[in-house]
């Protein structure tokens, strides 16, 4: 390993856990692999040992719906929380296990659902903060959630990190202040028109979030880490119009600006979240917070040092962030904790192993096209990977020794050659 990439392979403490470098995976919806139950199959099990196998410090699950009653979650399709959770503790246990066994920690992160931001994941009952339309499709009209109704999400969280927790999880995330999902609509003042004690001020538009880790911590103990997926700046002129980077300061603004960014920030860590998961951009700047090709490198580091520097809390990060020399000079300068990666993690799950022990040459890059990641989730509904055939399919496509070896030669190096040589 070279020397300036050391501090990477440093272990750092969240709560009561160490995690043993300062690697993350990136949590990314895993679309397609939950079953009937709302629990992780057996792909998706194969698919995070893998990553955990490949060195990865610290796993964060794709989004896992708290409890399926408060959007009425259709299965399958994603990770749900059913009001029987008994199948899904099962496969969580075998999950957490593996995990373990290669010495990485796992956290389940829990939503609470989307909001008007529904669109891939089939739901029967459509609600927000208040009263308003989906923001995919207008004609899905999304009611205010009644102040029972929220009592009764925020008890969820409760429920769900007990449950996670009993699971063998190390730790969980709330998902989230993040992106415009449904938490986050009650943060957001252009959103969020309520008159009880969730709506109104920026102590009630926050108060939902701070009473669910206080929930989480009560249950399941204060050495329990708790994290939250966070956008620290919303870039969003309008509601539907989002907002370019070399616009940021020259445009009126709506959302969550940087300087409520920083202050909440504040706010939540005083709260009881131990660190921040953070990044940039809502539903209306989506192009930010699912950075392509045509993004910059590290394009979130700017934002989240501020949270990092001003508002004293532990920050993970991720957004382009797979120039291990940049990745430990953003650690090495205080401007992040820790470093996600998560489609780089897809495209090799060995990406951390390789850069300790190999040229980081022998890693198979990302090549941020958003192809198999996020446009193949909607059709034909499974999370895919353009340069890795095997993400999803470890265990039916590992390569085992043969009893009759044979030299071959490789025809044509198009897709097809170059993954046989491989």
């Amino acid at each position: 390993m070279r020397a300036e990439y050391e501090i990477l392979f440093q272990p750092v403490q969240l709560a009561g856990v160490t995690i043993p470098n300062r690697f993350f995976m990136a949590p990314m919806g895993n679309f397609g692999y939950a079953d009937a139950n709302g629990a992780p199959t057996d792909p998706l099990i194969d698919y995070f040992e893998a990553r955990a196998q490949g060195g990865t410090g610290l796993i964060f699950t794709g989004f896992c719906v708290v409890d399926e009653r408060i959007e009425d979650v259709k299965t399958p399709s994603i990770l749900v929380i059913r009001e029987d959770p008994t199948v899904f503790i099962a496969q969580c246990k075998k999950l957490t296990r593996r995990v373990h066994a290669h010495g990485a920690k796992i956290f389940l992160q829990l939503t609470a659902g989307f909001g008007r931001g529904a669109k891939v994941v089939p739901l029967t009952k459509h609600v927000a903060v208040c009263d308003m339309p989906n923001k995919f499709d207008p004609s899905i009209q999304h009611r205010a959630m009644t102040t029972r109704e929220v009592e009764f999400m925020v008890a969820a969280f409760g429920r769900g990190a007990s449950i996670a927790r009993e699971c063998g999880f190390d730790g969980v995330e709330v998902h989230a202040v993040h992106e415009g999902y449904l938490l986050d609509q009650f943060t957001m003042e252009c959103f969020n028109r309520r008159t009880d004690r969730y709506g109104g001020s920026f102590e009630n538009r926050y108060r939902v979030v701070c009473e669910i880790v206080e929930a989480i911590k009560t249950a399941c103990g204060k050495d329990f880490p708790v994290t939250l997926r966070y956008s620290v700046k919303h870039f969003m002129k309008g509601i539907g119009v989002g907002m370019l980077l070399e616009e940021a300061g020259t445009v009126p603004e709506m959302g969550r600006d940087l300087e409520e960014g920083v202050a909440a920030a504040r706010y939540l860590h005083q709260a009881g979240y131990d660190a921040l998961n953070a990044d940039i951009g809502c539903y209306e700047s989506h192009y930010l917070s699912h950075p392509n090709i045509f993004t910059p490198d590290a394009l979130y580091l700017p934002y989240v040092r501020r949270i990092q520097e001003e508002a004293g809390v532990p920050v993970l990060t991720c957004g382009r962030m797979d120039d291990p020399a940049a990745a430990a000079r953003a650690v090495a300068e205080g401007g992040c904790t820790m470093v996600g990666l998560g489609r780089p993690l897809l495209a090799d799950p060995d990406y951390v192993n390789k850069l300790r022990t190999k040229d980081p040459g022998e890693i198979r890059q990302c090549i941020s096209c958003n192809f198999g990641c996020l446009t193949t989730r909607a059709n034909p509904g499974k999370v895919q990977c353009a340069v890795n055939p095997r993400a999803y399919h470890e265990a039916e496509t590992r390569l085992v020794p043969t009893a009759a070896p044979r030299t071959v030669t490789v025809i044509g190096s198009g897709p097809a050659g170059l993954e046989a040589a491989a």
